[in-house]
């Protein structure tokens, strides 16, 4: 039996700027941006072939569990006047949750653990994960799902218990 934990976050929009307009007194001044954090969690089962040329494990496995992906945004408008908002004021709001959904997440892979000394292995292997989330546009509106899929490769030690 696997199990496997999965993080993935970064920017997909991030900008600063002043906007001027003829009939403002003041420029607008503005901060923003927008990231991604995705979280999986998923188990199944695994089969390895018997030890090759006493060294060498080769594997396969499928994993299904949930996945998360988290829209977050914040902003920063500054020179807002009375022709914005009636009022000499700023307008800033913190990071945020935006949007976020919960799907199936599935994973497929194989690999290959090389026996070093009597309990360690070095672990190579890769898979290709995939979930169906909403994609979103201006104002987080949802216009259907998009199947999100990745290629994901690992190297690390395997400590086995009992051998």
């Amino acid at each position: 039996m696997d199990a496997s934990f999965r993080y993935n976050s970064g920017t997909i929009l991030g900008g600063s700027g002043t906007i001027v307009y003829q009939q403002a007194q003041d420029d607008v001044h503005f901060d923003a941006w927008y990231g991604k954090k995705s979280v999986a969690l998923l188990f199944g089962p695994r089969l390895t072939a018997r030890e090759i040329f006493g060294r060498f494990s080769p594997f396969v496995y499928g994993l299904v569990g949930l996945s998360n992906d988290r829209l977050t945004g914040s902003y920063d408008v500054r020179g807002y006047d009375d022709f914005w908002m009636g009022a000499s004021s700023n307008q800033k709001d913190d990071s945020s949750t935006i949007k976020s959904h919960n799907a199936v997440g599935f994973a497929l892979g194989g690999g290959l653990d090389v026996k070093v000394m009597n309990n360690w292995a070095v672990r190579a292997q890769t898979d290709y994960f995939v979930a169906s989330h909403p994609k979103y546009i201006g104002n987080a509106k949802n216009i259907g799902n998009k199947q999100y899929g990745s290629v994901n490769f690992s190297i690390g030690l395997v400590y086995s218990f009992g051998r």
